[in-house]
């Protein structure tokens, strides 16, 4: 049985080392990507009555990936909660951050649509109906992301 002399076995474990470093320098280990903007900020509406239906055009984009983000802002004459229904094309966005349900006087809350509920939409409409108590200021702004991660 021939065995290798300790500078071959060293020489030898050299190149598989290096070999191995490109490797995983080469080989990825995830994919990721970046969020892209569609459309920044829009300020769709302002005022003191209930927005109501709104016309916004969701840009194409990958078409596969894209979000709907819509911001409402809404002040009240006096404490007290605030009810908010937001559609796009007859699809409900859902709530994500806010406070319409504490008892204060200027309210916010983000609402987001996925893909899925944008391949549904049947149409560019967007309607928002604000309610409780007496109106203020009334503001809904909307954007429209790309590249965004639908199962997390």
């Amino acid at each position: 049985m021939k065995y290798l002399s300790a500078p071959k076995l060293f020489s030898c474990f050299r190149h598989l080392s290096v070999v191995f470093t490109l490797l995983c320098f080469l080989i990825p280990t995830a994919v990721t990507g970046q969020v892209t903007t569609l459309s920044g900020w829009s300020d769709l509406y302002n005022g003191t009555s209930s927005p109501g239906n709104l016309t916004y055009t969701v840009s194409t984009g990958s078409d596969s990936h894209r979000l709907l983000v819509v911001g409402v802002a809404t002040s009240r004459t006096t404490s007290g909660s605030r009810s908010v229904a937001v559609t796009y094309g007859g699809q409900t966005l859902i709530p994500v951050e806010g406070d319409m349900s504490s008892s204060i006087r200027q309210h916010t809350q983000l609402y987001y649509l996925d893909e899925i509920g944008l391949d549904a939409a049947t149409s560019n409409t967007l309607a928002v109906s604000i309610s409780g108590g007496t109106t203020r200021r009334n503001g809904v702004f909307a954007m429209v992301l790309d590249n965004v991660d639908q199962a997390n």
